[in-house]
């Protein structure tokens, strides 16, 4: 559902009803799968993904309650709660990245999503 590619040349996929963050080498052709389970493991959590300006990869949340962050180096993934802002299922589809910030294509959402992954 999605997918960015990183300074490393890797391309990272957004998991969409994967319990895992898909992290291809096409150098190697090299695929792994890095396990969310513990954190997430809804069907439709993600759909987009857009690299922010920190080598961060920010997933827009489309069912899950919260925008998802990867970190390239070091596998790690977090889920930055939205839900007292927006909680509805289908939120946005698609990421991009300007002016510092990961912006995302509203779905159902009234507006457009702004994350400042820096902070």
């Amino acid at each position: 559902m999605g997918a960015a590619t990183v300074s490393s040349g890797q391309v990272v996929f957004a998991p969409g009803n994967s319990d895992g963050v898909g992290v291809f080498n096409p150098s190697t052709n090299a695929f792994s799968l890095v396990d969310i389970s513990s954190t997430i493991s809804t069907d439709s959590k993600f759909d987009g993904a857009a690299l922010a300006p920190n080598g961060l990869v920010v997933f827009a949340p489309n069912s899950a309650d919260g925008v998802g962050v990867f970190n390239p180096t070091t596998n790690a993934f977090s889920l930055v709660d939205i839900s007292a802002t927006i909680s509805s299922d289908y939120k946005f589809q698609g990421a991009a990245t300007a002016a510092g910030r990961v912006y995302m294509a509203p779905l159902s959402a009234d507006g457009v999503g702004v994350f400042d992954a820096s902070t």
